[in-house]
């Protein structure tokens, strides 16, 4: 069974700190997973605690390849090719976690 959720709706629970999303970065991936959805022509279950393990924000490119590359050879330009799915204005950045 689904619900469906209204981007107001998927935003503020996305950015509660439990999730460890801004505002902007739930807006963010609210507008991937729909851009998702209509490219694959099949609805997204909106499962949180999932989203969470499946995407993460960090505040900027170098900390996110900082944590998750630590002695990898990648350069910044295949590592955003691999990970990232929006920059933000912030200057951060959303990952899905691979």
């Amino acid at each position: 069974m689904y619900a469906r959720v209204q981007e107001h709706e998927f935003i503020n629970e996305m950015a509660q700190s439990k999730h460890g999303f801004s505002y902007e970065g739930a807006q963010a991936l609210c507008w991937y997973l729909h851009n998702l959805e209509q490219d694959i022509g099949e609805e997204i279950e909106f499962d949180p605690i999932e989203l969470r393990g499946e995407f993460c924000e960090y505040d900027s490119i170098e900390e996110a390849m900082d944590d998750i590359l630590a002695d990898s050879d990648m350069t910044e330009e295949e590592f955003e090719d691999d990970y990232v799915i929006a920059h933000l204005d912030d200057g951060g950045v959303i990952l899905h976690n691979i």
